[in-house]
This record gives C-alpha cells, structure tokens and sequence, in this order.
C-alpha cells in the first residue's frame, strides 16, 4: 500500500493550498527508459515516479503537484498524470519535478507555491512576467532585501530569463537574481549563491555573487562580461555541495554548449537544504526588473 505520509496540494492559478492527509506513497523508481508509464493528452507516454493513494473526497486534478511534507520523501514535488478512482480511495500515477516548480507567471496571481517575505511582487496582466521590486539595499547585496522563495534540498538545476530596464546606462547600479540561500530570510550565518544581472554606470552584466554566511557583506561580486542584449538568462546548479553559475544573453539557449559558466574568486558551497529566491535591489533611484519564467534545465 505504501508510507503513511501527507502532502501539499499546489495547484496552478489557484492562490490556495490543501493539506491531503492521510495519503500512502509508493515510489517505482520508473524513468523514460524502463518501468511503468502512462499515457498523457499528448498521446506520449511518460514514466510513472511514484503511485500515492488517497482518499477519494480530497480534490486532486492531474497536472496538480504535491509536495510531500513528511518522512524521508519530505520535500519531494510529484506531479499528478492520470487519477484512478477505487472504491473508497484514488490511486495516483505521478511524474517527479527535478528540483523546483517552475513557473511561467501566466497565472493572475502569484502561484501558491512561492513564499514572499516581504516586497509588493506583482504580474504584468496578461503579459506572462513576474515584475520585481528593486528595494534600497545599504550594502548592494541580495541577502538584506525581499525576496520570493521555494524550498529545496538535494541536487538541483534552475534557470531564468531576466529582463531589465532598457535604461540601464544611468549612473545608479541595479540587481535582480535568481539565488540560492540557506535560509528564507535573515543576514549573518546564511550563505548564499546568486546568479544574476548587474546594471548602472554604462554597463550590463551577468553576474554571480557568494555570500560566506559571516555576514551580509558579499564575498564576490564579479561583472565577469558585459553583454550588449537584454534579457539575459542565468542559471544555478548544485552538483554534491558544489554551486555553478552560468549565463547566456541574445538567443534562448538550447544546449550545454550555449552557457557560459563564471568562475569566481572565491566559491560558496553547501549541499545542505535551503532556498531558491528571486529578487532584487537598487542603490538609489526606483527600477524594476521583470523575470519572464523561472524552470528546470532537464535537457
């Protein structure tokens, strides 16, 4: 039958989680290559990771993701392809998300699944863009500002596509980031690795930016190259306790072969569990950035 465990129901454009308790979750090990499948609306078959039984009254829909929420399958994200009705209870055949939920930001609301420490995030109506606040920060760093989180632990490979204001020659310096931090919030004992864009002063960079979790000063903050095209896409992998950051700018990438990887000074590293934030900041003058989706690179 499965672990006894439980799980949150995120579902896309709904505000609202549900807690699904009791719910028994039984992991195949399936994947592309062998084990069980089912087939989707596409007509292509799809590996099943787990089967989760649960209680027919609880609302789940495929394509709903649970996040399981106990026992050592905590923090796990399945996502629901084809429900099962039984006589009492349904049997979900479920896929797994790598590392996050990505988010294309096409919803009217800001996905359930997201955690706002502070700062007024919005959407472009329409426009399929999460537009991010650029609050003052004292020491140009991302850790004392507002960010949005989701939880991760294990390996993990993210990337967004960041756009900025096309007035970025000003003399002011602007920050907007996809990162990862040990904690959601707070400065001193969080370490940190952000990759991202710097702007101002008659330039446009991608960067990546380490935090050492002795304080809120930032270890690196390298402009490794100034690119000439917005927007720029960034990337945070973690491999083990080793954190790579890449970026590629002009033309969305499509292969290993179209990343740049920065390589800095000094490197953070950390395998424990933690945050993946997006977020930004200014010195002085108001801005903001736009982050058109935020995925996981599973080429």
């Amino acid at each position: 039958m499965g672990i006894r465990t439980s799980f949150v129901r995120y579902r896309p454009g709904d505000a609202e989680t549900v807690t699904i308790s009791p719910a028994w979750l039984s992991v195949t090990g399936g994947t592309a290559r062998g084990g069980p499948q089912v087939f989707t609306r596409g007509d292509l078959p799809v590996p099943v990771v787990a089967w989760i039984r649960c209680k027919q009254d609880w609302d789940v829909l495929a394509g709903d993701v649970l996040r399981c929420a106990s026992g050592k399958s905590a923090g796990r994200l399945f996502v629901v392809r084809q429900i099962s009705p039984e006589q009492e209870t349904q049997l979900l055949a479920c896929g797994e998300l790598s590392s996050i939920i990505p988010d294309e930001f096409e919803a009217s609301v800001i996905e359930a699944w997201w955690s706002a420490d502070s700062g007024s995030f919005s959407l472009i109506p329409g426009g399929g863009a999460l537009v991010v606040p650029l609050p003052i920060s004292v020491f140009d760093s991302p850790l004392d500002v507002s960010s949005l989180s989701q939880q991760i632990k294990g390996n993990f490979d993210v990337w967004a596509e960041i756009s900025v204001p096309t007035g970025h020659v000003t003399e002011d310096v602007y920050l907007a980031w996809v990162g990862f931090r040990t904690e959601a919030t707070g400065v001193v004992g969080v370490k940190g690795v952000f990759a991202g864009v710097r702007w101002g002063q008659n330039k446009l960079a991608a960067i990546r930016y380490d935090a050492d979790g002795v304080s809120s000063e930032l270890m690196t903050a390298n402009p490794i190259t100034v690119v000439d095209s917005i927007p720029v896409y960034v990337r945070l992998r973690r491999r083990g306790s080793n954190l790579l950051v890449y970026y590629a700018s002009g033309t969305l990438p499509r292969s290993e072969e179209d990343w740049t990887l920065i390589v800095p000074e000094t490197a953070v590293s950390s395998d424990a569990p933690g945050w993946i934030t997006l977020g930004g900041s200014r010195l002085e003058e108001e801005a903001t950035a736009t982050v058109e989706f935020v995925r996981n690179w599973d080429l």
